[in-house]
């Protein structure tokens, strides 16, 4: 749980921005997408932009209903992430955190096991101003675990990359 609490914090902090620190732009962001940014399906999060690199962390969850089960019950969980921005507004990233998660049956136990599998993304995307001080961001990328980079279709395995879309708000003079 202090995990959680270190990145609310983090947000928070991030959120009070001051003209001590010009060079640098802070932003808040909710989004959806396959866990890379957003700490699970759908989340929320904060960045601190310096000139061309940002440090960014989220807190997400996980959507729909899982069955009754052992292990880790925190729908929960969270993100840390560096991205390097360029001038067009393509950028590329590396991120750790949850990347997918497990609901299996254990030997000799009726109920199914659930457990999250954590580690690093790589991606790369488009960010652009919309209006103002409001920000679309899409991104695509890949996991350190080649088993969730793949999903199964119909039986077969086919790849699927890290997607998502965040919508943001960059706390900057207008």
């Amino acid at each position: 749980m202090t995990k959680i609490k270190s990145i609310l914090l983090f947000i928070a902090i991030t959120a009070i921005g001051t003209t001590a620190f010009s060079q640098i732009t802070h932003s808040v962001y909710a989004g959806w997408g396959m866990g890379t940014n957003l700490g699970g399906e759908a989340g929320f999060g904060a960045e601190i932009l310096y000139k061309n690199i940002s440090l960014n962390t989220a807190i997400g969850t996980w959507l729909g209903e899982f069955p009754e089960h052992t292990g880790d019950k925190s729908r929960y969980d969270y993100d840390f992430g560096v991205k390097l921005h360029s001038k067009f507004g393509v950028f590329l990233g590396i991120n750790y955190g949850i990347i997918g998660e497990s609901l299996y049956s254990k030997e000799g136990q009726d109920i199914m096991h659930f457990e999250k599998n954590h580690g690093f993304s790589f991606t790369t995307g488009y960010r652009r101003t919309i209006y103002k001080n409001i920000y679309g961001l899409g991104y695509l990328g890949l996991t350190s675990d080649r088993a969730e980079n793949e999903i199964d279709i119909f039986g077969d395995k086919s790849f699927v990359p890290r997607m998502g879309i965040i919508i943001g708000y960059e706390f900057r003079k207008l």
